[in-house]
């Protein structure tokens, strides 16, 4: 299987990188702009692994390592703001 990005996601790519905004000037919104960058992501991993016979276990692998670096982040931030409310 090929992996190709999605014509809509160049598009927006395009868009994103060259002016940072969406085509009727509106900025992207943190949740949707951390979604771009995480589709970003796995489509550019992707890509990089393309012709390997491991490829899958491979991206399953670094895509759970991401999330535990999120986890990890968001636990020990997490606290911080717990103890900043008590």
């Amino acid at each position: 299987m090929n992996f190709y990005p999605a014509p809509y996601l160049q598009s927006l790519r395009k868009v994103y990188i060259d002016s940072g905004r969406v085509s009727r000037g509106w900025t992207l919104k943190e949740y949707t702009k951390g979604a771009f960058e995480c589709l970003s992501w796995i489509e550019a991993r992707m890509a990089d692994l393309e012709g390997r016979s491991d490829k899958w276990d491979s991206l399953r692998r670094e895509l759970a390592e991401a999330v535990d670096d999120v986890r990890r982040g968001v636990g020990v931030d997490f606290r911080e703001r717990l103890r900043a409310l008590m």
